[in-house]
């Protein structure tokens, strides 16, 4: 129910580079490279620190496609890239990839080929020149090359993939097309196309170093880094990569530019004041205009005696030392890839029943496997509630494989990229009752690289029954029936009026990749409204809970409105499909409306 882009070290990386071309600007327009042949270049392959040169090939077809040890669009393709040179090898067709981030070792690059299992020669280009060279200012880009090193394409391999956005299955296989036109000694349709994956990091040439600024890394930016950007971007994180140094911040600025203007970083989608919810990540105004002025005044360091002291992190528990550990009882194993259906849900017991009644103050999840790990539920199920695993997918219930028994079971903890813990204010507590078990419900993400995981979660209990017993709720629609086309659908849910004073503590929307927006509502007895949460942009790939700083009174006999809004059109670039009608179901091709709350009642 209930996943882009380290150190910039000088580096000696066995490389020869030869390239006896005009000079190339990145800023010149992609289409006038067509058609240009590419000037002979010799790069390191570190799959076996052997020399390849471009012109040694004698291929009908060669395809250069700049790749990154870290960029997660670009380790997705890499399974489809080994497809295509199965399938085209026979025909003349040479794949190469190559590696132009700066802060890409030779041995980074390697290890890289390796864990992807590449089919392919992998290039270190530490210095750039290739990219350079081709006005490549981005990783995933691929290079059709004809026979005579002209090229004939350039752009994405296909249309799954953009920034912010992932589509189930591609509609356009622009990279294939490209290589089978050419083959065929016809021109290619569409020769250019728009790349969107991570900058790729270039080693600074000497004439582009600039003087000292005023805004420096240890004094400026090192403090907004550890408040808004390590706890994922850290070493044992759920970041592609770490935030910790002034090589860390440095390396990857032009991406931190990118993802902060365009509002995908820090992620947070709540339509608040600053401040408003205790685990707000997003930037303030000041933050914000330091931030950028540091990257565009030329990202200078200052002195590291002015840096702050660094932000600690337990190396096993973010609450603390758990009280229980519960790990899943087996292990799952992820594919590479996403099966054109989707991954299904997993479901799968942890520990043993509980022996006695436990109260839960804190609980945190903890991935195996953290990079296919789009999300977790953990779930109390009660003793006497029959519930029968077969093959770990979802129970089914007896109204068509509608409902099923976990719908009605209590919620304990979930993970979701940067959120996977909670400790409750002093007096507040969860119950699990005696003789009750754990199950998860796990959705898998898959990288590029087959993946192992078993999951775990551990939890702290108080030493005797709180003043407050924290309990889970939602407003739930089942019945709504998302038209095809439909770009501005509203469903709407509402709990059951609260039969005592109620205090609201957090609240969690969800819904799947047609989610456009949500809103909860207060409605007095008097029929008077106010909002609770706005999320004007929803996104499905960061299902945040927003918990309040300041709790909410929910009079006896007031009730939470709910109006989740749909976009089911050709417009939404998540859609797996506008032209089918759209109802209740758990896959993300399917859609879901619950405007789920934590409370305790006075």
């Amino acid at each position: 129910m209930r996943n882009y882009p380290e150190t910039i070290l000088a580096l000696l990386c066995f490389a020869v580079v030869s390239i006896f071309s005009i000079a190339s600007n990145a800023a010149e327009p992609r289409e006038r490279h067509i058609g240009r042949r590419v000037t002979d270049f010799t790069l390191t392959d570190a799959t076996n620190e052997s020399p390849w040169k471009l012109t040694d090939q004698d291929a009908k077809v060669i395809v250069l496609y700049f790749n990154s040890t870290e960029c997660p669009v670009t380790n997705r393709y890499l399974p489809t890239l080994n497809r295509l040179k199965a399938t085209m090898a026979d025909k003349g067709v040479v794949i190469v990839a190559i590696n132009s981030n700066q802060h890409d070792s030779l041995e980074d690059v390697r290890q890289h080929a390796r864990e992807y299992e590449i089919e392919f020669p992998v290039l270190s280009d530490p210095l750039g020149r290739v990219a350079r060279s081709l006005a490549a200012t981005r990783t995933a880009e691929a290079f059709v090359l004809d026979r005579d090193f002209k090229v004939r394409y350039r752009g994405v391999i296909d249309d799954r993939y953009e920034r912010g956005v992932t589509r189930p299955k591609a509609t356009r296989d622009y990279l294939a097309d490209a290589v089978s036109s050419v083959l065929k000694g016809r021109a290619v349709k569409i020769p250019v196309t728009d790349v969107e994956a991570c900058p790729i990091n270039l080693a600074a040439e000497k004439d582009s170093i600039q003087p000292q600024r005023t805004v420096t890394f240890s004094e400026h930016i090192a403090p907004i880094i550890q408040r808004r950007c390590q706890a994922c971007h850290r070493p044992g994180g759920i970041g592609p990569f770490d935030l910790i140094t002034f090589d860390d911040a440095s390396a990857w600025s032009d991406s931190i530019r990118e993802v902060v203007t365009s509002g995908l970083m820090p992620p947070w989608h709540a339509d608040a004041p600053h401040g408003h919810f205790l685990n707000d990540r997003s930037l303030t105004e000041e933050e914000y205009a330091t931030l950028l002025d540091w990257i565009d005044d030329g990202r200078e360091q200052g002195d590291p005696e002015k840096l702050p002291a660094p932000r600690e992190f337990s190396e096993s528990w973010s609450i603390g030392k758990p009280d229980l550990v519960a790990e899943m009882d087996k292990s799952i194993e992820v594919p590479a890839e996403t099966p054109q259906l989707g991954v299904p849900y997993k479901y799968v017991w942890a520990g043993e029943p509980f022996e006695s009644e436990v109260w839960v103050t804190a609980a945190e999840v903890q991935p195996g496997a953290t990079d296919v790990v789009h999300h977790a539920s953990v779930y109390i199920v009660p003793d006497g509630v029959d519930i029968k695993l077969v093959n770990d997918a979802r129970p089914t219930g007896t109204l068509n494989d509608l409902f099923s028994p976990i719908d009605s079971l209590p919620h304990l903890v979930s993970y979701v990229p940067g959120d996977n813990a909670f400790v409750h204010r002093g007096g507040h507590a969860r119950r699990i009752p005696k003789g009750a078990r754990l199950l998860f419900e796990m959705h898998y993400t898959p990288v590029g690289k087959r993946a192992t995981d078993r999951t775990k979660v551990g939890l702290k209990f108080a030493k005797q029954p709180p003043k407050h017993e924290v309990l889970s709720t939602a407003a739930i629609n089942y019945w709504f029936s998302i038209p095809p086309g439909a770009a501005d659908h509203l469903v709407h849910a509402k709990t059951e009026r609260f039969t005592r004073d109620t205090v609201l503590l957090a609240m969690n929307p969800h819904m799947h990749y047609r989610g456009k927006a949500f809103r909860y509502e207060l409605v007095e007895k008097s029929g008077e409204r106010s909002v609770l949460l706005n999320v004007p942009s929803y996104n499905f790939e960061w299902q945040s809970t927003y918990w309040l700083k300041e709790p909410v009174l929910l009079p006896k006999g007031s009730r939470i409105e709910c109006t989740a809004t749909f976009d089911n059109s050709e417009d939404n670039p998540f859609n797996p499909d506008p032209t089918v009608r759209v109802t209740w179901g758990e896959q993300t091709w399917q859609e879901m409306m619950l405007g789920s709350i934590e409370i305790y009642e006075k």
